[in-house]
C-alpha cells in the first residue's frame, strides 16, 4: 500500500522487493483496516506481542495493537523484556514464560513492536517455539512450521522489518552474531507517527545505521550496479536531513556545555525532526537499506562494530560510525573503480548540503568525520590495550565479514579502521 509520498525510485525498490518477499504496508487511511484483515486471515486465538521495556507503551503502538486485538476478542501475551542487543537467554525466557503463563505450546501469531532488538529477538523466538536450540548451527532448523510473524518498526535504521536476519548477543563471550536461521516478516506496518517523539540521539544513531547498510551493501563482493543504484536512492532520502540532525546535535552539545543560547537553538531543529515527512523518509530509507543488505549483505564496519557495542556500550549506529571514514578510504585504496565512484557519489550526496553553496570541495572520506560523525564523539573513547586486542582479534575471526570485502584485509588494516580516525584511543 504505497502513496505518492516518497521518491519514486525508492518506492520502486521496496515494492519490487516486497512483491517477492514481504508484505510491507505504509501508513494511510486504510492501514488499520488492512492490519485487521491480515490478522483475521490467520484467525489467531492467542497472539504473542514482543517489545522492549518502554518505548512501545510510550509511543502508543502497543495500545493500538492491544485495542485491535481486544475489539476482535483475541487474547494476547505481552513479553516486554527485550533488552538492547538481545541475548540468547532472553529468547528462551520468552518461550518459557509464554508456555508457563498461558498453558499453550506456542502462539498462533507473533507480533513484534520496536526497534531492531525486539524485531530481531522475535524472529529467534519464532524459531525457538518451533524446535531450534542452537542459533549458530545451520543444520538446526525448525522441526515444525514457523509461526506467522508481523511487526511494527518504531525506529528507522535497522531494516529488520524487511530482512531475514536476526542479530543476537552471547553475554558469556560478549559477542554478537547473526543467527544461522533466516526469517523474513510476513507483514510489516510502517507508522511514521510512532517515531515523531524519538529522542534526538536515537534518531541520529539509527539514521547512521541505515546509512551504513546502504553504503556497505554497495561495497561488498555481492554488490551489483543495481544494488548501488538502489543504495544511492535510499541515501538521497536521508541527505536533506543530515544538516538538521548535525545542527540539532551541535545545539544540544552547546546547551550541555552551559552556553546560554543552546536551549533556544535546540527548539527549531527538534521541531523539524518531529515532522512526519522526515520520519516517513527515514523509514523508507531504512527499508531500502534492508532490501540492499538482503541482496548483498554488510561488510567490515558491521564486523568491527559488534565488539564496540558489546564491550564499550556504543549503540549499533555509533559503533559503525566510529570506523566508517577509514573503511571508505580503505575501499578506495583496495577496490576497483566502480567501488571508488560509488564512495564519492555517497560522499557527495551526504555532505553537499553541509557546507555553504559555492564552496563544495572535492570530497574525501575523512570529510565524513568533520561534517557528520564527530557529532557523537566530543572526545576520544578510552580503550585499554587488552580491549584493543579483543576488538582486532574478533574482527579477524569474523571470516564472513572479511570475505565480503573484495580484497585482502590485514591486522594493520583492521587497526587503522578502528583507531585511525581518533574516535577510539588506546591508553
Amino acid at each position: 500500500m504505497f502513496k505518492d509520498r516518497s521518491l519514486p525510485g525508492a518506492k520502486k525498490v521496496i515494492r519490487d522487493y516486497c512483491t517477492k518477499v514481504v508484505d510491507l504496508k505504509y501508513i494511510d487511511r486504510d492501514v488499520l483496516v488492512s492490519m485487521e484483515t491480515d490478522i483475521d486471515e490467520i484467525s489467531p486465538r492467542m497472539v504473542l506481542i514482543v517489545t522492549g521495556k518502554k518505548s512501545a507503551k510510550e509511543n502508543g503502538s502497543y495500545k493500538m495493537l492491544e485495542s485491535i486485538l481486544t475489539v476482535n476478542s483475541i487474547s494476547h501475551f505481552l513479553f516486554d523484556e527485550v533488552e538492547q542487543n538481545p541475548s540468547i537467554s532472553t529468547v528462551f525466557k520468552c518461550v518459557e514464560q509464554f508456555q508457563k503463563e498461558t498453558s499453550l505450546e506456542k502462539p498462533d501469531l507473533i507480533f513484534a513492536i520496536g526497534g531492531g532488538s525486539p524485531l530481531d529477538c522475535a524472529k529467534a523466538i519464532d524459531f525457538a517455539f518451533c524446535g531450534v536450540r542452537d542459533f549458530t548451527d545451520k543444520d538446526d532448523q525448525p522441526s515444525q512450521p514457523l509461526i506467522p510473524y508481523f511487526c511494527i518498526p518504531t525506529t528507522a535504521g535497522t531494516g529488520s522489518e524487511i530482512t531475514p536476519y536476526s542479530i543476537l548477543t552471547n553475554p558469556r563471550t560478549k559477542t554478537k552474531f547473526g543467527t544461522a536461521q533466516r526469517l523474513t516478516p510476513t507483514c510489516s506496518y510502517i507508522f511514521p507517527s510512532f517515531l515523531v517523539e524519538t529522542p534526538l540521539q536515537i534518531t541520529a544513531s539509527t539514521v547512521f545505521d541505515a546509512i551504513s547498510h546502504l553504503v556497505e551493501a554497495g561495497l561488498t563482493v555481492k554488490a551489483t550496479p543495481e544494488v548501488r543504484l538502489e543504495a544511492l536512492s535510499g541515501i538521497r532520502l536521508l541527505s536533506p536531513y543530515i544538516p538538521q540532525i548535525c545542527a540539532a546535535c551541535s545545539a544540544v552539545k552547546s546547551y550541555n556545555e552551559g552556553r546560554c543560547d543552546g536551549l533556544e537553538r535546540i527548539k527549531p531543529f527538534l521541531s523539524k525532526l518531529k515532522n512526519e515527512s522526515f520520519r516517513l523518509n527515514t523509514l523508507h530509507a531504512s527499508s531500502v537499506g534492508g532490501v540492499v543488505i538482503s541482496k548483498a549483505g554488510t561488510s567490515l564496519p558491521h564486523g568491527l562494530g559488534y565488539s564496540l557495542t558489546t564491550h564499550l556500550g556504543l549503540s549499533h549506529g555509533v559503533a559503525n560510525a566510529a570506523t566508517f571514514s577509514k573503511y571508505l578510504a580503505f575501499c578506495c585504496r583496495t577496490l576497483g573503480p566502480q567501488a571508488r565512484d560509488f564512495v564519492f557519489d555517497v560522499l557527495d550526496i551526504l555532505l553537499r548540503d553541509c557546507v555553504k553553496a559555492g564552496s563544495v570541495p572535492k570530497w574525501k572520506p575523512e570529510d565524513l568525520d568533520k561534517y557528520l560523525i564527530n557529532i557523537w564523539f566530543d572526545h576520544p573513547i578510552a580503550v585499554t590495550r587488552a580491549q584493543k586486542e579483543i576488538f582486532v582479534s574478533a574482527a579477524l575471526a569474523n571470516k564472513g565479514k572479511l570475505a565480503q570485502h573484495g580484497a585482502p584485509v590485514t591486522k594493520a588494516d583492521i587497526e587503522e579502521m578502528l583507531f585511525g580516525s581518533g574516535f577510539l584511543k588506546v591508553e
